[in-house]
């Protein structure tokens, strides 16, 4: 394993650009909603009892969103592969967890909050559909599929996330920001901030000039 990004952000900020970048960089990209229904969906013995809630949207317990967590970058480190974390962590134990696996396993973490307006957001969401097989993201008005309403890679019908409600979008902003306070506080001077209201392909552009420069600091500390 190489680095541990943290992508951070309310709905609409354009993690799933991030991810989707990373991913072609060789990165392992683990959402926490998508690793708890792959997870229901393999019978995972410690994720099926809480079946309903995983289903209903509800929360589970956070030791086990943390002991899944904890096997997926232990993979990802007997493989060789950085990982994207986009979900979690959302409290201080969690952001202790990863800093202990970080120091133990000599892995770099990388903090990014990508920071985007309502409006933007509201505009985003209202458009946005995503593949149920491959997860991937798209939206008609700034990243549309080769035919309306299909994956272009799965060649299925396109979905609306549950959550994606125009009208929520304000105060689901709201609630992350409240929510992720203690955790941005955590971060403090080691969280990157970035500007997601550009364009898509600006704001892929932007993040794969940051990543660029953390690679740089990587080969400059390593050459010291």
């Amino acid at each position: 394993m190489t680095t541990i990004y943290i992508l951070m952000g309310g709905p609409g900020a354009g993690k799933g650009t991030a991810s989707e970048f990373l991913q072609e960089k060789g990165y392992i990209c683990h959402s926490t909603g998508d690793m708890m229904r792959q997870a229901l969906f393999q019978n995972h013995p410690r994720v099926m009892p809480y079946a309903e809630d995983i289903l209903h949207h509800r929360p589970i317990p956070p030791k086990i969103i943390q002991e899944l967590i904890e096997q997926c970058l232990s993979d990802a480190k007997r493989v060789g592969k950085g990982v994207v974390l986009d979900g979690y962590p959302k409290e201080i134990e969690q952001c202790l967890f990863i800093d202990r696996f970080a120091k133990e396993h000599h892995v770099k973490t990388v903090c990014v909050l990508i920071d985007v307006l309502p409006d933007n957001a509201a505009a985003r969401i209202r458009f946005r559909e995503v593949c149920d097989r491959c997860k991937k993201i798209f939206n008609a008005q700034f990243v549309p599929p080769k035919v309306t309403g299909r994956c272009d890679d799965c060649d299925i019908p396109l979905s609306k996330r549950a959550d994606d409600r125009v009208a929520n979008v304000e105060e689901r902003i709201r609630q992350f920001k409240s929510r992720m306070k203690p955790v941005l506080d955590y971060y403090g001077d080691r969280l990157h901030l970035l500007d997601g209201n550009a364009a898509p392909e600006i704001c892929r552009a932007n993040f794969e000039r940051f990543y660029q420069m953390q690679l740089t600091e990587e080969k400059t500390h390593s050459s010291q």
